[in-house]
């Protein structure tokens, strides 16, 4: 660590609805293989003459089960961004990990307690060791800051993307 860097970086931002749905529709390319494996499972269910009238019923009940699912994921995160509308969002990037204070709680995660982060144009999303992903909006991250926490994270072995 050189003498002029700073140790962390402190920044206010707001969560919006669009915020909400562009980190869901982010995080469904982690989802295309499933996609696809259920648009196979579908064709395959609606083909193939040996399942009879189950095949068919499932060629029905894949697809909507799957369109029922991001409807739910939609309402979640669009239903999280509004419990946390109208609030100054406090975000801390330093070399010890993330820190957020939302007025509501306070949370500190270590380096250590992520797993990855990818880093898109508009969302920067984390996933956590524990399975729990989460997002920043790439706008509250200060330009000056990404070089230094790549290499912050990097420390602790989080792959960045």
């Amino acid at each position: 660590m050189s003498p002029d860097e700073p140790a962390e970086f402190t920044t206010r931002f707001r969560l919006t609805r669009a915020d909400a749905r562009a980190a869901l529709w982010f995080a469904a390319r982690d989802w295309l293989g499933w996609f696809i494996g259920a648009a196979l499972l579908t064709l395959v269910c609606a083909i193939w003459p040996a399942l009879g009238n189950a095949g068919r019923v499932a060629a029905l009940v894949v697809p909507a089960a799957t369109v029922l699912k991001m409807l739910s994921l939609l309402h979640k995160s669009t239903k999280l961004a509004d419990r946390y509308r109208d609030r100054d969002l406090v975000l801390t990037l330093g070399r010890e990990g993330v820190g957020f204070d939302s007025g509501l709680t306070q949370t500190r995660i270590r380096w250590a307690a992520i797993r990855r982060i990818v880093r898109g144009p508009a969302i920067w999303m984390f996933d956590m060791r524990s399975g729990q992903p989460f997002f920043v909006p790439a706008a509250a991250i200060p330009v000056e800051a990404r070089a230094l926490v790549a290499r912050w994270a990097g420390e602790f072995g989080v792959q960045l993307f």
